[in-house]
């Protein structure tokens, strides 16, 4: 029988969790071990509580959900159709799951706000999208903190500088402001305040990162607000 509104393929994948949910046509093929978030790594570098234990909440509650999908789950017309229903639900959960990853992990993002809800499969896909848009953020840093790209943007605007090394994404947990003249400073130490109404603003204090690709030890400390589809 088929499967309806399932999408052939539901393979949404947080890079850096491993956290993955596969549906196969014609059969449920769920791999409950690739549902996972590494809180030790998270909680090392964040102390939002809050927001950890939220998001904790949410996996387990999730994988409570796949877990009875497979243990219940017949050959029969109405059992297919509550997995239709199943699936539905758990692609809009990770769909929000992925976004709220992309605010806690790979250090804030701000432009996140700016995306307007899109969604990425993956953090790489982040670094596409900022370089279609033009205001792609150095995947190199550096050790200079006074050191400026001609990237655009606009004055005022803050990021959160993120270093890719092939399919790896650390933090640096360094700040970057846009200025006039559209060159980006990197501020080694830097409070994120001040940005325009609607943005996601952060409080963090950064340290020397040392080599590049390492990823710091960078707390931020609040998270004042993090609309999605704020905008500048």
């Amino acid at each position: 029988m088929g499967w309806g509104a399932i999408p052939a393929e539901i393979l949404v994948e947080i890079q850096g969790s491993g956290m993955a949910l596969e549906h196969k046509i014609g059969e449920v093929s769920i791999n409950t071990n690739l549902l996972r978030v590494d809180m030790q790594k998270i909680t090392e570098k964040f102390t939002t509580g809050g927001h950890i234990m939220e998001l904790q909440r949410e996996l387990k509650t999730l994988k409570r959900q796949m877990a009875l999908m497979t243990t219940t789950m017949m050959a029969t017309e109405r059992r297919a159709k509550d997995a239709e229903g199943w699936f539905r639900r758990i692609k809009q959960k990770l769909r929000a799951l992925q976004l709220q990853y992309i605010l806690l992990y790979p250090a804030k993002l701000k432009v996140v706000a700016q995306v307007k809800a899109h969604f990425f499969d993956t953090l790489s896909e982040v670094w596409e999208w900022l370089e279609v848009q033009g205001e792609a953020i150095p995947s190199q840093a550096g050790r200079n903190p006074k050191k400026s790209w001609g990237t655009g943007g606009r004055e005022g605007t803050h990021y959160w500088v993120v270093n890719k090394d092939g399919s790896q994404v650390n933090l640096l947990g360094q700040c970057v402001t846009v200025h006039k003249d559209g060159t980006l400073q990197l501020s080694a130490r830097m409070t994120c305040e001040n940005v325009p109404e609607g943005n996601m603003t952060t409080k963090a204090e950064g340290k020397d990162m040392g080599e590049l690709g390492t990823t710091s030890d960078v707390v931020p400390d609040t998270l004042m607000d993090s609309k999605v589809g704020g905008g500048v």
